[in-house]
């Protein structure tokens, strides 16, 4: 069985994508609940980059933490 690979999925592909993702999600969530982490808020992202890409977009919060402060 295909899984459809959405808008999210491919926008994490790429490292910048990625990060404007996380903080668009992170503004969202936090509307929701001013308490939700960035950890949280990345963890339900590269969860759901797994779901659909079968492997996870970065090892842990750290390393995308380290990625995103690249330039």
């Amino acid at each position: 069985m295909q899984k459809e690979v959405d808008e999210r999925a491919i926008r994490m592909l790429s490292r910048s994508g990625c990060v404007e993702l996380f903080w668009e999600e992170l503004q969202r969530a936090r509307t929701d609940n001013p308490a939700v982490t960035r950890e949280e808020v990345f963890n339900g992202m590269n969860e759901h980059f797994r779901s659909v890409m079968g492997m996870y977009r970065y090892i842990d919060y750290e390393s995308f933490r380290a990625s995103m402060n690249k330039r």
